[in-house]
């Protein structure tokens, strides 16, 4: 669901601070559970967004999210996130 892959990039947007993504480079988290990449940044908008979740937390299962676009939000407690718009989300363990 949205509300989900909303959850899953504040998890990576707080972990790999927003602020030193890098456009065309594949970023991974601090912790080594997410790999993220983002095709062009101009302000707050992003272009091609990837993030690959391998070691994901709480029993969620591997995932892989697409979107063509999207933004950086400040929350109220002034962590930043990434939000997608009309992204594709992939969950599982791929076959061998």
């Amino acid at each position: 669901s949205q509300d989900r892959v909303e959850h899953l990039y504040e998890q990576v947007a707080a972990e790999n601070s927003v602020d030193l993504l890098k456009k065309g480079q594949f970023q991974g988290t601090p912790d080594g559970s997410s790999v993220v990449f983002i095709d062009d940044i101009k302000d707050s908008t992003l272009s091609n967004v990837f993030v690959a979740q391998m070691r994901p937390r709480d029993s969620v299962l591997p995932s892989v999210m697409f979107s063509s676009s999207g933004e950086v939000k400040e929350l109220s407690d002034g962590r930043q996130v990434i939000t997608m718009q009309e992204g594709t989300r992939y969950e599982g363990v791929p076959t061998r």
